[in-house]
């Protein structure tokens, strides 16, 4: 399973790093978006201006902790 994160792509200050392996993953922009992609499998953190905002850590399932001002929903298909 591939997730996809989407942001406006004016948004600017974002580093999503895969913690596992240690290294910051490509931010991808089409039209007025951009985005990551993160697999199932890695650990990954979300970080705003140097500050981190959001964990995403694999436990045999997917599982995000945000800081208490951030907002976010998760869409399942």
């Amino acid at each position: 399973m591939t997730i996809l994160m989407l942001l406006p792509s004016t948004t600017t200050g974002i580093t999503l790093r895969e913690s596992l392996h240690n290294y910051n993953v490509p931010q991808l922009s089409s039209g007025n978006t951009s985005c990551f992609l993160m697999s199932w499998v890695g650990q990954y953190s979300l970080s705003r201006n140097g500050t981190e905002v959001c964990a995403f850590k694999n436990q045999k399932q997917q599982s995000i902790e945000g800081a208490d001002e951030l907002s976010y929903s998760v869409i399942q298909r």
